[in-house]
């Protein structure tokens, strides 16, 4: 079922029919290091030494810090504002491959939860600049305002 907008009372539905389903989708990647990391010594040792020409083809990049890929299906069905009245975001202690969605102010029945895709505090055309790789020109209602 698809929406136009994630409202309340979609949200409510999201919450009984997505959250009642089993879709994680697993990294393999980030399966293979937590499979490595709880490795005995010995073969740790081993798995590193296998795992370190891949990580040094990888070069200096893969030192920084990885913000990774996921799937969300709710959050994936809520729109952007610059100036949201919900938060999005993942747990660095959950590792069970949810993410925490929470209220920023009162959302009224029958309005549209809405999340920020970028850092909603940098300026309008930074704001736009980030938001044209998301494929789309926002026209919220903060950025109706500063243009």
């Amino acid at each position: 079922m698809l929406y136009e907008c994630l409202t309340i009372d979609n949200l409510l539905w999201a919450f009984k029919n997505l959250f009642h389903s089993d879709l994680v989708v697993a990294s393999p990647v980030e399966d293979y290091f937590l499979y490595i990391d709880d490795l005995p010594s010995p073969e740790k040792e081993e798995a590193k030494k296998v795992s370190q020409p891949y990580l040094d083809a990888l070069g200096d990049e893969y030192a920084l810090c990885c913000e990774g890929t996921a799937f969300f299906p709710l959050q994936s069905c809520m729109n952007h504002s610059c100036h949201p009245n919900a938060k999005a975001f993942k747990r660095e202690e959950d590792r069970d491959g949810q993410a925490t969605i929470v209220a920023l102010k009162p959302i009224s029945k029958g309005e549209e939860v809405t999340i920020s895709y970028i850092e909603e505090d940098l300026p309008f055309e930074e704001r736009q600049a980030l938001l044209a790789d998301y494929g789309f020109s926002c026209k919220c209602v903060k950025c109706q305002e500063e243009s």
